[in-house]
């Protein structure tokens, strides 16, 4: 592991950063950011090079830090905004363009260029983000902005892709690491992990990994009297094998699975809307709170090169399963208690989502003067899902008597077609783009019991979009280039299963447009790299998701206008004598443009958009030193701020919005590099700040002083990694 100044890309690069094909274990360490590559455009690119405002998170850094999850490391990623629902369920924003953890994901989430999870909130998709350890990716890619041109539906805020290590058949290499970690007041944690590349002969190489950890948790079930219930294990591994078949062809196929088991949510109740610092308990039925998650990844990636042309053929098939089993008593408790005479209850998921993707697409060079990329893509996605409200006894957490079932099959086909043009004309280029994009959508849905009737329904939608992009690049000097970028993003729309009355059949598909000016470049011998930019998002036709006041089922419908507009900087300073100091910062105005419409939900002109922060940004400082031999120790902090969000906007003016307060931690590291070796020292949230990354209510309305509940990020963390590559 070597010390860098921070998580992200603007930090000093580490060996895992290589291009694939080469693994971290064989290859020389990177000192300069400006090394970094990264395949933004679905083609290796240094990152300095790439007119796209993208971070890319060093996963050799962030398990030398314990960070394994994404609410562990968020917050030091330019634009990225998280909101935890609980029990495993995490919602991604990027730019702040979101309304609602319940509707279409405006995040996309590819892992090696292959579409990951469903495009559909019917298949509970904005929730469901696959938070894979670190334990064989090379790094995470963030890309912010819209990129529909090239990724497609769900990415109209911008991408999280996953990058693994690749197998090499430049020799025999590996890594092993353990680390240990303890929560102070909570739990104790622990993980795991290893990796082999093995070359099976000169043009033959396998890969394989796995990992296994428990996650500590930090919050009290009252009513059971378990301690650190919140706590959840995690085991999976991934094996990959490269066959270079001739020297223009090559093909790479890889297997990856992760399997976490939750011991319970980690909400803290509340009184009411305004405890922010409760103490870190819950009071929850018996049996109650547990989840599993389930990712499962196939991929095939074929490249045949002639000359100046390639053709890449990348076929994959995922499955994500989640199951999860929540005490909902304050909502439907009383209902419960009016229909079959018991007073507690529970709300059941059950989702099995299968996806085959086939994309090929052919990439020309026409020599100096231009590329050209052209491809086509199809997506089949399908759905089984269950959401069961249950009456319990409330003291045992028995079953009593089914209040609703309801059991549904979500089915969509997409088909596209794409293509890109870069002109080279000296220092400036031209790259423009498009995407076509039909889709068709079924949602066939069987719903028994008390609550919501006996009934069947199949809703049937179709759409076509079409998305593009137009990027000018001028070349200050061969370090410093200057960008611009307008594109497009969009999310489908779909059937409106649960709609209260007077609320629409169906929904319609929404769009972003974004308007930016980037900077990125190192200055003075390298002592300064930097990466701004600035940007405006129009918004049009949004997307909203609200509560039937009746079942508290949510169904949706589509809004005017909202816009997202700032300023992003990433720093780096290097002056020597081991010495790296980094900056980032965020200012993000993430509103309404005007007000919702009537039955649309409450919000006015420029009310802010969901979970997103107007300020935030991060400070590190590392000093790597020599103490004899090869022997070298380097120490570091970061201070990290993450400025107030707010929640869901509501049904009425009546109900409340959650507000998640600003709040700033500060993480120590320290640590000791001898050979191969790599012992890491780590302290994260010193301050033991009580952030606040998730709220809601424990009832069907959410108000002041109703039921409420926080997720807090972890209290301060104490922990030690180490690490051996041969």
């Amino acid at each position: 592991m070597m010390a860098g100044s921070s998580l992200a890309a603007m930090s000093a690069a580490h060996a895992q950063d290589k291009p694939q094909g080469q693994t971290a274990a064989s290859a020389d360490p990177q000192p300069y950011s400006d090394d970094i590559v990264v395949t933004a455009q679905k083609r290796e690119e240094r990152l300095l090079s790439v007119p796209v405002p993208v971070t890319a998170v060093s996963a050799d850094r962030l398990l030398s830090e314990g960070r394994t999850r994404i609410e562990d490391y968020f917050s030091q990623v330019p634009g990225l905004s998280l909101l935890a629902s609980g029990s495993g369920q995490n919602t991604l924003a990027i730019r702040g363009i979101s309304t609602s953890s319940s509707t279409n994901p405006t995040v996309g989430i590819v892992i090696d260029d292959v579409p990951f999870g469903a495009s559909s909130v019917t298949s509970y998709s904005s929730r469901l983000i696959p938070d894979l350890d670190p334990s064989d990716l090379a790094r995470i890619e963030v890309l912010r902005g819209p990129q529909g041109t090239l990724y497609g539906a769900s990415s109209m805020g911008g991408l999280l892709k996953y990058v693994t290590v690749a197998p090499s058949t430049a020799g025999v290499s590996g890594r092993v690491q353990a680390n240990i970690e303890q929560i102070d007041g909570g739990g104790l944690g622990y993980g795991a992990r290893a990796a082999l590349n093995l070359p099976l002969g000169d043009d033959i190489a396998l890969r394989v990994s796995g990992f296994g950890r428990r996650t500590a948790g930090f919050v009290d079930n009252l009513t059971t009297g378990e301690d650190n219930v919140d706590r959840s294990r995690s085991f999976g591994g991934r094996a990959a094998l490269l066959w270079q078949i001739a020297d223009n062809v090559s093909w790479t196929v890889s297997a990856l699975a992760q399997d976490t088991k939750g011991n319970g949510a980690n909400n803290v109740d509340v009184a009411n809307i305004s405890v922010l610092n409760a103490p870190l308990t819950q009071t929850r039925m018996p049996g109650t709170g547990q989840y599993r998650s389930k990712v499962t990844l196939v991929t095939s990636n074929l490249q045949i090169d002639w000359g100046d042309t390639s053709l890449v053929i990348s076929s994959g098939y995922n499955r994500s399963v989640y199951r999860s089993m929540a005490d909902s008593s304050p909502a439907y408790g009383p209902i419960a208690a009016q229909i079959v005479g018991v007073s507690g209850a529970t709300f059941a998921v059950d989702y099995n989502t299968e996806k085959l993707t086939q994309e090929i697409r052919v990439e020309r060079k026409f020599g100096e003067h231009a590329d050209l990329t052209l491809g086509g893509y199809f997506g089949n996605e399908r759905t089984h899902g269950a959401q069961i409200i249950d009456a319990r006894v409330a003291s045992t957490g028995s079953f009593f008597a089914n209040l609703a079932t309801i059991k549904s099959q979500t089915k969509l086909d997409e088909l596209a077609g794409f293509g890109t043009l870069t002109l080279h004309f000296g220092r400036f280029s031209l790259q423009g783009g498009g995407r076509y994009a039909r889709n068709e959508q079924s949602y066939p849905r069987d719903a028994r019991g008390p609550l919501i009737g006996n009934g069947f329904s199949n809703v049937h939608s179709e759409s076509g979009l079409f998305s593009y992009l137009i990027s000018p690049q001028f070349n200050i000097t061969d370090k410093v280039m200057l960008y611009g970028r307008v594109a497009t993003g969009y999310r489908i729309g779909g059937p409106n299963p649960n709609a209260a009355a007077g609320a629409p059949a169906s929904y319609a598909p929404d769009k972003t447009t974004n308007y930016e000016l980037g900077l990125k470049g190192t200055f003075f011998d390298r002592l300064a790299t930097v990466d701004a930019s600035l940007f405006h998002i129009d918004w049009n036709n949004i997307q909203l998701s609200l509560s039937n006041p009746l079942n508290g089922l949510t169904y949706f419908t589509n809004g005017p206008r909202a816009k997202s507009e700032g300023a992003e900087l990433a720093l780096t300073l290097a002056p020597g004598g081991g010495l790296t100091v980094a900056a980032t910062g965020t200012y993000n105005v993430a509103e309404l443009t005007t007000n919702l419409p009537a039955g649309g939900g409450y919000g006015l002109d420029g009310d802010r958009l969901p979970f997103s922060s107007r300020y935030a940004g991060s400070v590190s400082a590392d000093e790597r030193f020599a103490i004899g031999g090869s022997a070298q120790a380097f120490v570091g902090a970061t201070l990290t701020y993450v400025g107030k969000r707010y929640g869901d906007f509501q049904r009425t003016a009546a109900l409340v919005r959650t507000v998640m307060p600003a709040y700033t931690t500060v993480d120590l590291r320290a640590g000791v590099d001898v050979d191969k070796w790599s012992l890491s020292l780590f302290a994260s949230n010193v301050g033991d700040k009580r952030g606040i990354i998730g709220g809601t209510t424990n009832g069907l309305q959410q108000t002041p002083t109703g039921p409420f509940n926080y997720i807090y990020i972890r209290p301060r963390t104490f922990g030690v990694s180490v690490a051996k590559r041969f």
